[in-house]
């Protein structure tokens, strides 16, 4: 049987990966997303760290086609 984790404990995870966001490095955010996600399945019920991840995760996705789009933007430039 596994043990739920506290709130606190996931906030304190989702923190780290909203930093990484904000600081633009996808390769340590999409390792922490990876590492939220389980953990958000094994906390203790609470609505606000689950609004929380699903705020951050919007963030993540913002990010990730903004750089999408970037990446697209230079690879059409270059030709």
């Amino acid at each position: 049987m596994s043990m739920s984790l506290a709130p606190i404990e996931v906030g304190a995870k989702i923190m780290e990966w909203y930093s990484c966001i904000v600081s633009r490095d996808l390769e340590q955010a999409k390792r922490l997303k990876g590492e939220v996600e389980p953990m958000l399945e094994r906390m203790q019920a609470d609505d606000k760290m689950v609004s929380y991840f699903l705020l951050v995760n919007l963030r993540y996705d913002m990010l990730v086609e903004s750089l999408q789009k970037l990446e697209q933007m230079c690879r059409t430039s270059v030709i």
